[in-house]
Formats: structure tokens, sequence, C-alpha cells
């Protein structure tokens, strides 16, 4: 054992290096408390692929289209109840809406998304998910259907001769 007021050799590496007594306990506490949240889970894996996919969206292009209604919110748990449940969504700014629906089983394999682009005309919609892009077919009104949709964070991005608009992150 050493005195703490002599220096720690390589020997003592298991033991905290501090000068006094304080930062000893210090060390020690700090240490413990890592140990212990080692012993939990991390990030919820949806906050992680966020995260990770947050450069992509680093564009001084874009503009937000923010989440103006979500069904989610003012039903809640209507749809969990039966196990299908059909979420809306409406996303809008001064040059965009998107209006959508997921549908399919909670907790399937594979959702769907039903929905419409406004202004229709030359635009161009993409659905981002976890490292995939998926362009998404408009027709002349701006209605699209995407079936075989998989579960998790998505956002869409739409194109067009006045700029770029993406929504936030959302659940399908």
């Amino acid at each position: 054992m050493t005195n703490d007021t002599e220096p720690h050799t390589p020997d003592d590496a298991d033991e905290p290096v501090a000068t006094d007594a304080g930062q000893i306990e210090q060390s020690r506490i700090l240490t413990a408390l890592g140990m212990a949240l080692a012993q939990f889970d991390g990030p919820p894996e949806d906050v992680v692929a966020v995260a990770k996919a947050a450069p992509q969206w680093a564009r001084l292009d874009g503009e937000l289209a923010g989440l103006v209604a979500d069904s989610a919110r003012s039903m809640a748990g209507a749809g969990a109840v039966r196990g299908v449940g059909s979420r809306h969504l409406s996303f809008e700014n001064d040059a965009v809406s998107i209006e959508v629906a997921v549908g399919g089983p909670l907790g399937g394999a594979q959702r769907s998304l039903d929905g419409q682009v406004a202004p229709a005309g030359d635009v161009r919609l993409e659905l981002h998910q976890r490292g995939s892009v998926q362009e998404i077919p408009l027709d002349e009104l701006g209605v699209f259907a995407v079936d075989e949709v998989q579960p998790g964070l998505a956002c869409f991005l739409v194109s067009s001769p006045t700029g770029v608009v993406h929504t936030p992150w959302f659940t399908v």
C-alpha cells in the first residue's frame, strides 16, 4: 500500500492516482459510477440511428417541413389495441406540404406509406431510412403509395426547382 503523499508507481495501477484523500474518494466514486453505468444498455437504437444520420441533414440548401399533425398524439394507443394501426402525419412549410398515412401491423416486418405531396409538378420525393434512400414515384397529383417499408425511423426529402425540403425523423 502507498502513502497518499508519495507518487504512485506502476505497481499501484489499480489504485486511483491522486494526492489527497478527497481526490482519491472522488476517483473511486467515478470509477464505481462508470462500472455501474457499463452494466446498463446503451442509448436506444433509434436515437443512435438519428445521430448517425444527422450529418446527411447538415445541408445549407435544405429547409425543414415541420410536423404539424400526428394522429399518434391525438389518439394515443387506439390502433395498438387492435394490433393494426394507421398513423396519419402532416408536414409543411411555406413551400410544400406532405400528408402521409403509415399503415400495416404494429410491430410487423413491413409497413406501407400512402400520401400526397403538394404542390404537385416537377417534384422528386425520397424516403430516407437507416443507410438507404428510396425514390418514391409520384403521380400528376403528387400522390404516392409505397409497400414493404421497413419499420424504424424515416424522413422525407422533397426536391423541386425552387429548393430542397426535408421532414424531421418519424417512426414508420
